[in-house]
């Protein structure tokens, strides 16, 4: 039986099969499921990793999908990455969201005008670029915060935990 997580994504194929793109990729999610149904009655040795690594495929031609279908009106990150121009600063940011960007610096770094990048930007993500980035940053450091903070938990209560071996902790 294949993990829940990859049942999961055989039975919303049918899902994703309206508006895909042409008949390979209607395909591919079949061809997909169907070796998951195969591996799953047959179990060998290795069946387990063979049914994530499908399952893992499977994810990637549903974001790819999912991406194909996202018009400039939806807005956001993910409508951005389907322009060139703005697809370009955002892996910038996100590659380097530590570095010191300005408005000026990715115009430079992506051959167009300030005026150009704001416009488009804005149009297919929604905001501002120094918004976005702004927003990104804040979101990066929060979730570094609450893994460092989880860490911390962990170990504290790992040390409450352990048996003294007679000397100090």
């Amino acid at each position: 039986m294949p993990p829940p997580s990859i049942r999961s994504l055989v039975r919303c194929r049918s899902c994703c099969t309206s508006g895909a793109p042409p008949d390979r990729e209607r395909d591919s999610l079949d061809t997909l499921a169907d070796l998951i149904v195969a591996e799953s009655r047959h179990r060998q040795a290795g069946s387990r990793s063979v049914l994530l690594r499908i399952g893992e495929l499977m994810f990637v031609e549903v974001v790819r999908r999912h991406l194909a279908a996202v018009t400039g009106e939806d807005g956001g990150w993910l409508a951005g990455l389907r322009d060139p121009l703005v697809g370009r600063v955002l892996e910038q940011m996100h590659r380097e969201p530590h570095r010191d960007w300005t408005l000026d610096e990715l115009a430079r770094e992506t051959a167009t005008s300030r005026s150009v990048l704001a416009e488009r930007f804005a149009h297919f993500v929604g905001e501002p670029p120094m918004h976005y980035l702004t927003r990104w940053r804040l979101q990066r450091a929060a979730r570094l915060l609450d893994d460092g903070a989880g860490k911390a938990g962990r170990s504290r209560s790992t040390r409450a935990r352990r048996p003294r071996r007679g000397g100090i902790d």
